[in-house]
């Protein structure tokens, strides 16, 4: 254990080493390592396209290469799909406690029953984010389609009891909450709900619609009222014990980064690994693209894949990439449509509609 301890330490040294320095070809390993396990899910959340009929899961030779990279990781992210389906989740924990990595589940939490419960406790889950985008039945339920409220904040209160009964701190418990007009009004009230089940942070993201319905539930049309909320929130949290991170303010008209000088600097492509349910290894989250795919190459292949090598030697300079310099997850921009409405078609159409309906855009 020491010798991992170790490891990982030293691999941290070098990738901070190699993102200072602008280097392409590394020698360091991830310390974040996200996988999508699967696509099937047992939910058809509104915001969501995927149909999630789909029964492909992560491939055995997907996960060895993985393995390669975790006695240098820190930390492992499972999502989906919902992970509890995964049908070598076992496997999954199994491999994180070799390698020593701090599991991080992203869930519905709808599974999270006796047994799922006492596994995340003993392969020592570091988080557990769960979705949850709304403090009442009615809200909760109809977003989450399939999903049960009362079902939800059951698992969670057994899941605070059985590491109150252990002494265990973790895993922390976050919800996710995707924001939007028919939800907004609630978060304040999730978050008393969450402190007294044991959740200690809620993390807020703005909707990204692609339906008709969606775009007419972005909070861009609804941007005073959206900052008043957040801002209560924060507040409620404050009170109760639990961290509300919210998106940036519409009233702060944030603006694209134009240099590194202006924003923080990026460290994702030699930080972290996010692999598909394919196999592909997408660069980062922020819309960089795909680099790779670990079913037919190497990891040390993918890892120093051209495309990400020319990422990292340009990325945090003037000379970056558009995929760097417009970053969705680095520099939002709420004040502009495209943010929230992707598809400019879609974005128009919803524009007109506001107007039709009120003689010009809500506050």
């Amino acid at each position: 254990m020491h010798q991992l301890a170790e490891l990982k330490h030293k691999n941290h040294q070098l990738l901070t080493h190699e993102a200072l320095h602008n280097i392409g070809r590394v020698e360091s390993f991830p310390s974040l390592v996200s996988i999508t396990a699967l696509e099937e899910c047992n939910y058809r959340c509104v915001m969501c396209t995927q149909e999630h009929r789909s029964t492909a899961q992560i491939s055995a030779t997907g996960l060895k290469q993985i393995e390669l990279a975790l006695p240098y990781a820190d930390q492992v992210c499972i999502t989906g799909g919902e992970p509890f389906l995964y049908e070598h989740i076992d496997q999954f924990f199994h491999l994180c406690h070799q390698g020593q990595c701090a599991p991080i589940v992203q869930t519905n939490g709808s599974l999270l029953k006796e047994r799922q419960c006492r596994m995340l406790l003993k392969c020592g889950t570091s988080v557990v984010k769960v979705s949850c985008d709304g403090a009442t039945p009615t809200t909760y339920n109809r977003i989450r389609r399939g999903g049960d409220f009362l079902n939800l904040i059951g698992n969670i209160k057994r899941l605070t009891a059985l590491k109150t009964a252990r002494g265990r701190r973790l895993p922390l418990l976050e919800f996710n909450f995707v924001a939007m007009r028919s939800n907004i009004e609630e978060l304040t009230q999730l978050t008393y709900l969450a402190s007294k089940i044991g959740v200690r942070a809620i993390n807020v993201f703005l909707l990204s619609a692609e339906t008709e319905d969606m775009a007419r539930e972005s909070l861009y049309f609804y941007p005073e009222l959206a900052d008043k909320e957040f801002l209560r929130a924060v507040e409620a949290g404050a009170l109760h014990g639990v961290v509300v991170n919210i998106p940036p303010l519409f009233s702060e008209k944030p603006v694209f980064a134009q240099s590194a000088s202006q924003t923080q600097r990026c460290t994702a492509p030699w930080r972290t690994m996010t692999v598909n349910v394919d196999g592909s290894v997408a660069i980062c989250c922020g819309g960089a693209g795909v680099a790779g795919n670990l079913n037919t190459h190497s990891f040390t292949e993918v890892w120093n894949h051209p495309l990400r090598r020319k990422v990292r030697e340009t990325v945090n300079t003037e000379n970056e990439l558009s995929c760097c310099r417009n970053c969705r997850q680095g520099r939002p921009v709420t004040d502009q449509i495209a943010a929230h409405i992707p598809d400019p078609e879609l974005a128009q159409r919803t524009m007109a509609y506001f107007v039709r309906m009120a003689g010009g855009l809500p506050g």
